[in-house]
């Protein structure tokens, strides 16, 4: 606060004006002579007092122990006034002494409460940490590592059916087109049984018309129409899967190009059997038609019949 006499800054706790010695509980200041003020906190000083009752600041003139009067200044009695104020924070930090009587176990018990706190504060970081370590395990490189280093059986071996590869397991580009050649090694297989199947059905319907050639006489030829049409048809699908499949291997495609003969022989004998048919048909049967038929059956000098046709084929499906 500001002193209302002389306008001193001072603390608020001051009952007395250092600087003028005003007093500030009565309002009012003396003047009085016979009474000595203290320089640091401006209280009155008894005259048979050498240090001021409050704050404990030797008064001005007085004697030391060695016999040396004190020298107040107004700079050195603030500083006595603030070392005086931080001793008395510095007293109040420091826990008060338990009065007679007073039993000290709550003390104890304080201190041992935040001795056990910090343990288990301790022996929780320390069990944290050592899980994290176990876990991440930093001194092992392998510990984490996801792809395998030892090759597995996957040839499925002693179940039914056969595998090569399991569809789960990454492949590389070699075992990937040894597993395709595979598969083209055995499209081509049921291909050529598929043939052989063919040709029987084709030798059936040669055997009908024959038999309707020496009777000289064309019964209702529906069925043989069928018959033809569907084994031209089921040839024709077959060539053209063949010819459609991606084969990159040497020995897969000399096995397609002997194939293809087949395609080629099988197909000669049902255009011939299909060009009689339609030679039979006309002028509805007359004898001209049926010889016309037979001759193409039989072939000529510039032709193949149907005999050597088949028989080409039987030979080319045996070697």
């Amino acid at each position: 606060m500001e002193c209302p006499n002389c306008g001193t800054l001072i603390e608020d706790s001051c009952s007395v004006c250092p600087a003028c010695h005003h007093r500030l509980d009565a309002g009012q200041s003396t003047n009085d002579d016979g009474v000595r003020w203290c320089e640091s906190c401006g209280s009155p000083i008894p005259s048979d007092r050498d240090v001021c009752p409050e704050c404990g600041l030797p008064v001005e003139g007085a004697f030391d122990d060695e016999g040396e009067r004190f020298s107040v200044s107004k700079e050195s009695a603030a500083m006595a006034a603030l070392n005086n104020e931080d001793a008395e924070k510095l007293v109040s930090a420091v826990p008060p002494t338990p009065k007679s009587g007073e039993s000290t176990a709550s003390t104890d018990s304080a201190h041992g409460k935040k001795r056990l706190i910090m343990a288990s504060a301790l022996a929780a970081l320390v069990l944290v940490g050592g899980t994290a370590l176990y876990i991440t395990r930093p001194w092992d490189p392998n510990a984490y590592v996801t792809h395998t280093t030892v090759e597995a059986d996957t040839s499925m071996e002693g179940f039914p059916g056969e595998k090569g590869h399991l569809s789960s397991q990454d492949r590389t580009e070699e075992a990937r087109q040894q597993a395709l050649n595979g598969q083209m090694a055995e499209t081509l297989s049921k291909t050529r049984e598929q043939l052989s199947a063919l040709a029987d059905k084709v030798d059936v319907c040669h055997a009908d018309l024959v038999e309707f050639l020496d009777k000289s006489q064309l019964p209702d030829g529906r069925n043989l129409d069928e018959a033809l049409q569907s084994a031209r048809d089921e040839l024709s699908k077959l060539r053209e899967d063949t010819n459609k499949l991606d084969i990159k291997d040497t020995s897969l495609a000399d096995r397609r190009e002997k194939m293809g003969v087949l395609f080629e022989y099988l197909g000669g004998a049902t255009d011939v059997l299909s060009n009689a048919w339609n030679a039979a048909k006309r002028d509805n049967g007359s004898l001209t038609a049926i010889l016309e038929a037979r001759s193409i059956l039989a072939g000529g000098v510039d032709s193949r019949g149907y005999d050597e046709w088949i028989q080409l084929f039987r030979n080319a499906y045996a070697s």
